[in-house]
Parts: structure tokens; sequence; C-alpha cells
């Protein structure tokens, strides 16, 4: 008998987005679509942040938990760039904010 495996979609039906947004000061935070959308890809959650998202949490409305993946988002952002931009007022907040650019900057010579 052959085990067919499914991949796993990066945010399940269970589970929602919430974007902590700063604009002009003020914090808000933006949804994702509700229950039943699923993100297959760090790549597909992507067009869904702004420039001003500051920080973003996955929350499983299954475990009533939620989990920080700002600083794996960011890192899909500098994977998809081609080529690589060094402009850090170009980058999104929470980017520009993250672990994932300080580690690209040094890896490249660049200061962040």
């Amino acid at each position: 008998m052959h085990t067919i495996k499914t991949k796993v979609p990066y945010i399940g039906e269970d589970e929602v987005l919430q974007i902590i947004v700063s604009n002009t000061g003020d914090r808000y935070i933006e949804e994702s679509d509700f229950l039943a959308k699923t993100y297959a890809t760090k790549a597909d959650v992507l067009p869904l942040l702004n420039d001003e998202a500051q920080r973003v949490i996955r929350f499983d409305f299954q475990t009533l938990k939620g989990e920080d993946i700002t600083e794996e988002l960011a890192q899909a952002y500098l994977d998809g760039q081609q080529p690589y931009t060094w402009d850090e007022s170009t980058l999104p907040d929470y980017v520009k904010k993250s672990q994932a650019w300080e580690d690209h900057c040094e890896d490249h010579g660049v200061a962040a």
C-alpha cells in the first residue's frame, strides 16, 4: 500500500494572520481572510503585507495560540528579491527591522 503525502499549507484552514501595522504613529491590526482560506507557501502570504506591516502573527483557532512569523516572512521576502535590493528605504518595515535583513547585509558585506 502506498502512502500519499499531502503538503501542509503554510497557513491552514483553521488559521488566520494578524498583521500589526503602524501608520503615522498609530498601530492597528489587519486580518487575512477568515477560516477556510489557505496559503500554500510563505511567498503566497507576502502580497497580503503592506509596507507599514510591523509584525505578523499566525493564529490557530484550534489551539487558540499565536505564533510570530515575521522573521520567516522577512526571509522569504529577501529570498524573492532578484537582484538583491540594498536600498533599505524601499523595504517594508517588517523586513527593515528583522534579523533576516541584518544577516543578509552581513553576509554581503553591506551595513544595515
